[in-house]
């Protein structure tokens, strides 16, 4: 709860609050031992009627000014002209210490940061504020700010083997394998330490892992990239063309769904568009031999449920693409999937080839076909 506060007087009138301090203390103590506790005393309430005193009050309530009397404690130990720049370093340092013990990170991190604001010029000090707000990051798992300030730590005092500890701790938290394990073998050449053996284990450990990780990332990688090669010159050699950029210049996000090659033949993700009904179906692998037929005597082997006439059967659906320039071609249903995307005027959108289908003889066909003529 440090607070800076301005000059508070004379050393008549500090010694005049400091008996101030004891009398309200002694007064303090003396009613609490005239009250009666019907049920005996127990720990919890004496423990709150105790903090209700300003001395022991660990808050101040939330919208309250802070009492006079905490106000005199607190400018007697934070005041800049009853204190030299080392004096409230270390007063910080100590409450940063006091937090750190019960687990309060956040708090002891101000402190720290609060006395290293101060203008002191005590090289030691300034290092055990940098290694101890380091402690307190790697606790609130501020890795690369607990790294920072054992850096820091280390260009006040070289050897200080706390900060050494404290740097290996964040090195092996940020994946820094190397400094880390070189940072151990420096602490344990001043002497054996168990704890230091064992972070330099796991660090080297975490390193093997981490290296066999790149090599399987790196193998997968050039595995990839030959399989890329192959599928783009197969595609070429076809004659295959896209209405815009080629799939492989396209982020991978846009593209779930992917051509693969399977024992040199293409196998493609195809869409059957129904325009009537506003719906589609998607064929995840149609070999490029595959004749059209072959997987609509699948798709229209039961009546789909948007067909509510019956219309869409095998033998009545067709088949068309629209080429660039908005003309229609037919698809004979004999045909192979490889003989039509090869067809100077189809062209690939993305990675998926689209066709368009319609009950032969419908209102919605004739409409289609008007749209074209």
């Amino acid at each position: 709860m440090a607070c800076k506060a301005q000059y508070i007087g004379t050393e008549e009138e500090r010694i005049a609050l400091s008996l101030r301090l004891d009398k309200e203390l002694d007064d303090f103590i003396a009613k609490k031992k005239k009250s009666a506790y019907k049920d005996g005393l127990k720990p919890e309430e004496w423990d709150k009627e105790i903090e209700s005193h300003p001395f022991f009050m660990k808050e101040v309530p939330e919208g309250e000014e802070l009492p006079p009397l905490l106000q005199g404690l607190q400018e007697i130990k934070y005041s800049p002209d009853s204190n030299t720049a080392d004096d409230l370093a270390v007063a910080y340092k100590d409450d940063g210490n006091f937090n750190f013990k019960h687990k309060n990170y956040r708090k002891a991190v101000i402190a720290y940061s609060e006395g290293l604001k101060q203008p002191f010029n005590n090289s030691h000090l300034k290092a055990q504020l940098y290694n101890n707000r380091a402690a307190a990051n790697i606790h609130l798992e501020n890795f690369r700010s607990a790294y920072s300030d054992c850096k820091l730590a280390l260009k006040e005092t070289p050897n200080y083997t706390k900060a050494k500890k404290t740097l290996a701790q964040a090195c092996k938290a940020l994946g820094l394998y190397n400094e880390c394990i070189s940072t151990c073998d420096d602490l344990l050449l001043i002497r054996s330490d168990q704890a230091i053996h064992e972070l330099r284990k796991q660090a080297v450990d975490d390193k093997k892992k981490l290296d066999r990780n790149k090599r399987k990332e790196q193998a997968m990688q050039r595995k990839k990239n030959i399989e890329l090669t192959k599928l783009k010159e197969m595609i070429n050699s076809r004659g295959i063309k896209f209405l815009s950029d080629p799939f492989w210049e396209k982020p991978e996000t846009e593209l779930p769904n992917k051509v693969y090659v399977e024992k040199d033949h293409l196998v493609w993700p195809v869409v059957f568009l129904y325009p009537e009904y506003k719906t589609s179906d998607v064929i995840q692998h149609f070999h490029e031999d595959n004749r059209f037929e072959e997987h609509l005597s699948q798709v229209f082997a039961d009546f789909p449920e948007w067909d509510e006439e019956k219309k869409y059967t095998l033998e009545s659906v067709v088949i068309h693409y629209e080429d660039p320039n908005g003309k229609i071609h037919s698809v004979e249903k004999t045909s192979t999937l490889r003989s039509v995307l090869s067809e100077p005027d189809f062209r690939v959108d993305g990675c998926s080839p689209a066709f368009l289908l319609h009950a032969k003889g419908s209102a919605a066909f004739d409409s289609f076909l008007k749209n074209y003529e």
